[in-house]
């Protein structure tokens, strides 16, 4: 049985260590946000009761490096990053052959920052999520898999989300099934970012160019979001209005006017 450990503490988390980790891996430990920054964070969960029912050592310090020792002490072998964004530092990718991510979005086409936001405001009707190994860079290791969805278009931001953390369960317990045999997990390349939005674009600018890339099927980063970019602008089109509310609303930071 391997001996993994998580990071990360959110609903997605929960969902993923109930459903597939815990019932057939060793979770030897959970690196969560410290708890001024887990209630700060969209779908943070205290991750504290469920170490504790678990026997599972719980870190929310932010000490990356007594973390990783712990692990090498406990001989875990692969981590799981799952609904967490913090850059993992250098000596843990050194160290860790298999560490799994998730990602909001489909890669390689769609990288960066709030994706399930980027995602619910280009409102299509389809979406999809991924799994990957991951390297240096953000967002640039091979990918595992990933999954195209459709969705309601009129569905409000929070059933979004639960949607999408929905097909990422799936997606891990796929690979969960192929853990015993480390070395015939088959990755896939991911593909560069051709262009790059940078933060703090307007919104209906920055959701332009996203179609653009997408009908040309060239890979784009997008930059994460902060409150701020929540402000609706005077000269935005209903449409889009009407789009940007719903995807700038619970659990993200609701809309409000500049």
């Amino acid at each position: 049985m391997h001996k993994i450990s998580v990071v990360g503490n959110t609903k997605l988390t929960v969902r993923c260590l109930e459903k597939h980790l815990l019932p057939h891996f060793k979770v030897c430990s959970i690196f969560s946000l410290p708890p001024d920054k887990t209630y700060q964070k969209v779908n943070g969960v205290d991750l504290a009761p469920l170490c504790k029912e678990n026997s599972i050592q719980f870190y929310n310090d932010d000490d990356w490096e007594r973390f990783h020792q712990e692990n090498i002490k406990q001989g875990v072998n692969i981590l799981f990053v799952l609904g967490d964004s913090r850059i993992i530092p250098k000596n843990l990718i050194q160290h860790y052959k298999y560490i799994f991510g998730n990602h909001g979005a489909q890669l390689p086409n769609i990288k960066g920052g709030a994706s399930l936001v980027w995602g619910k405001i280009l409102n299509s009707g389809n979406w999809g999520v991924s799994i990957f190994k991951i390297t240096e860079g953000i967002d640039t290791g091979p990918l595992i898999s990933s999954k195209q969805f459709t969705y309601p278009t009129d569905s409000t931001m929070e059933e979004f989300v639960n949607i999408a953390d929905g097909y990422t369960v799936e997606l891990i317990g796929s690979l969960c099934e192929k853990l015993n045999n480390l070395e015939d997990i088959l990755c896939y390349p991911n593909a560069p970012a051709q262009v790059k939005i940078s933060k703090h674009v307007d919104s209906q600018v920055a959701i332009d160019i996203m179609e653009i890339c997408r009908v040309s099927d060239i890979p784009l980063y997008l930059p994460s979001r902060t409150p701020a970019d929540s402000r609706i602008q005077t000269n935005w089109e209903d449409n889009f209005l009407q789009k940007f509310k719903m995807a700038n609303d619970y659990p993200y930071p609701l809309w409000t006017i500049k």
